[in-house]
């Protein structure tokens, strides 16, 4: 069976399905689909509103989120990833 190329995807009508499973029976009522920031983004840049010096590294030992999180956090909000010190000479 052919369908017209006007007909909506398998994709479009599962997800039609699915909305109307939860019980919103119109296509024309708006469903909030904006994620909201997540706990660990708040949590996140409050961190380093109150310290900019700190570096991803500290950021996951003070607040216990891995760095890979932190870092896209970060990159996500604009802001940039502190880099690491090289101490240069004799120690």
């Amino acid at each position: 069976m052919k369908l017209k190329p006007d007909a909506p995807s398998t994709a479009t009508v599962y997800c039609w399905f699915v909305r109307f499973a939860k019980g919103y029976f119109s296509l024309d009522e708006a469903v909030e689909t904006r994620r909201r920031a997540s706990t660990e983004t708040v949590v996140v840049l409050a961190a380093v509103e109150s310290d900019p010096t700190k570096s991803v590294r500290d950021v996951e030992m003070e607040i216990g989120i891995p760095k890979s999180t932190v870092h896209r956090v970060l990159k996500r909000n604009g802001l940039v990833s502190k880099r690491p010190r090289t101490i240069r000479g004799p120690l």
